[in-house]
């Protein structure tokens, strides 16, 4: 009865011991880049949902820094949705990129002038999907949103202080 009890303990233990290594060989395992959620707006536009996107690795033909990189490639996909997903673009297709730059961990952003012709839900909405995914880029805290080269401005016309992922 002893060793029964001792054969079934040692069973037991071996098999956490499996399980716990599966676990980490598979975390391990993921060589194709880092995750990041782009989120992008509901079909009804309503509220923001996240798709999980792998970053691909960078270019050895490309002159930009990682950093440099990882923005230009979450900036495209905020600005198209796969087609298999029923969703909307975070930033329409109307609303021109113009340039970015990075300063003391904030990000500015520059749009051309339709940003602003947004109506006040879309742009609250796009402007929160800028934000939830390019903070989650090391090295940016903040996103700064800007018009026809000047700060964007709130409804009482004072200037939208820049957004962190927790605003």
């Amino acid at each position: 009865m002893k060793k029964q009890k001792s054969m079934v303990f040692i069973l037991l233990v071996c098999l956490l011991i499996l399980t716990g290594c599966k676990g980490r060989r598979d975390i391990g395992g993921d060589t194709t880049g880092n995750v990041y959620k782009i989120y992008y707006l509901n079909s009804a536009m309503t509220r923001l949902e996240p798709q999980d996107y792998t970053m691909p690795e960078k270019t050895s033909e490309s002159d930009d820094t990682q950093l440099d990189w990882e923005i230009v490639k979450l900036m495209e996909q905020l600005k198209t949705v796969p087609k298999d997903l029923d969703r909307q673009a975070a930033v329409p297709d109307k609303v021109g990129f113009e340039k970015y730059k990075l300063e003391d961990k904030v990000l500015y952003l520059y749009f051309d002038n339709n940003y602003s012709m947004m109506n006040s839900t879309r742009e609250i909405l796009c402007r929160a999907s800028l934000v939830r995914t390019l903070t989650q880029i090391k090295g940016i805290d903040y996103v700064a949103v800007y018009t026809a080269d000047q700060p964007l401005m709130d409804s009482a016309g004072s200037p939208v202080m820049p957004m962190a992922n927790s605003d």
